[in-house]
């Protein structure tokens, strides 16, 4: 299945545009005072201020081809740490 358009609220849009624009460095698509959007792969992700500033919880993975898995891990590596588990990082 594949999400062309994902919309997710926040509390902290102004604390986690830095994340993706500079940590990850995915470009920012669109934005206004109230959201910004991402291109990831064919689906663009709109975060969009919470009007209540409740905040909310999301768990969303990205698919990565089987043959690219060591590439992209590389790459967040780079980029954040990796989360560990007895002392295993996959």
């Amino acid at each position: 299945m594949v999400f062309e358009e994902v919309t997710l609220y926040t509390a902290q849009l102004k604390d986690i545009k830095p994340f993706y624009k500079d940590t990850l460095g995915i470009p920012i698509v669109d934005e206004s005072e109230r959201s910004f959007t991402i291109q990831a792969g064919q689906t663009r992700m709109v975060f969009m201020q919470n009007e209540t500033n409740e905040e909310h919880f999301y768990h969303f993975a990205w698919m990565i081809p089987s043959n690219l898995f060591q590439e992209a891990k590389e790459w967040v590596a780079s980029r954040v740490p990796l989360s560990r588990q007895d002392g295993q990082d996959q």
